[in-house]
Formats: C-alpha cells, sequence, structure tokens
C-alpha cells in the first residue's frame, strides 16, 4: 500500500477486503476472507463515495461488523476501509527505556537494583556454549528435571 509521507515501521497496517454496498447498515469486515477484528472505530479509515467517514459518528465497530449509523445504499461505494494498528502488535521497546518498575515481582526487589529469582528450578533447561548463567542459591532441582551446561553456570 502506498504511503504519503515516511512509511510507518511499526503497527500492522491493512485494507480491509471490498465490500459491496447493499442498501443495509452492518457489513461483515474480512481480511483474505479471514474475519478482520480492528479493535475499535478510531483505529479505521473508511471512505465512502470519496469521502472519509468519522469513526463513532458515521460508522461504529463490534468484532469484524461495521455499522454506519445511515444504510449505504447500493448506488454508493465503500471506496476502502483501512485498519491501523494491531493491538497486540507492539513493535520494539527501545533501548533504556525498561525500569525496574515494570519488570515482573519475581526480578526485582521492590523498586530497586536488587534482583530475585525463584528457589525451585521446576523445567529442565541447556545453557549454549556461548552462554553464561547464573542463579542465587539456594537453589533446588525438581526431579526428573536436567541442567545441560554446555557453557558457564554459577550459583552464588
Amino acid at each position: 500500500m502506498p504511503f504519503l509521507g515516511k512509511q510507518p515501521v511499526r503497527g500492522s497496517f491493512v485494507k480491509a477486503d471490498d465490500i459491496t454496498a447493499n442498501g443495509s447498515t452492518a457489513y461483515t469486515l474480512n481480511k483474505n476472507g479471514a474475519a478482520l477484528d480492528p479493535g475499535q472505530a478510531e483505529r479505521m479509515i473508511v471512505s465512502v463515495n470519496g469521502v472519509t467517514q468519522e469513526p463513532g459518528t458515521a460508522y461504529t465497530v463490534s468484532g469484524n461488523t461495521i455499522t454506519f449509523t445511515s444504510a449505504v445504499s447500493s448506488s454508493d461505494v465503500i471506496d476502502y476501509i483501512v485498519v491501523m494498528g494491531d493491538v497486540l502488535d507492539v513493535g520494539s521497546v527501545s533501548d533504556a527505556t525498561i525500569t525496574p518498575a515494570k519488570l515482573a515481582s519475581t526480578l526485582v526487589l521492590d523498586d530497586t537494583p536488587i534482583r530475585t529469582n525463584v528457589n525451585t528450578l521446576s523445567n529442565s533447561v541447556t545453557i549454549a556454549a556461548n552462554q553464561n548463567a547464573s542463579v542465587i542459591g539456594p537453589i533446588t532441582i525438581a526431579s526428573n528435571v536436567t541442567i545441560t551446561v554446555n557453557g558457564t553456570f554459577t550459583v552464588v
């Protein structure tokens, strides 16, 4: 899909399958024949008869159904529907942006640089030759669990 200016580098920007107006208000949204759920009307650009429609006023969306406020007659043309952004696509985290407060409580002690770990290893693990790994002990290794060390493994 062509863009004016710089092409977006994050997110998912897709054009919905063509919809033929038939005089109703509700239409199914698909992408390559599969259901397309935009999440909310504000994530969409909708053009009818060459006029961009206002989300929430001219149309709403629920699941993969777009509902227009007024019926779209069979002589009208739904030019395109573009869905901007995928609710699960967060892109890449920028360097130096994750703080201790954003880490899971099992990784840090309160809002300090002190790191924590669980004291029982419940899954088998392999440490590759090009990896260094460490754990703060004491540590219990559950039965039927193996640690394969090809690199370096340190228990402190």
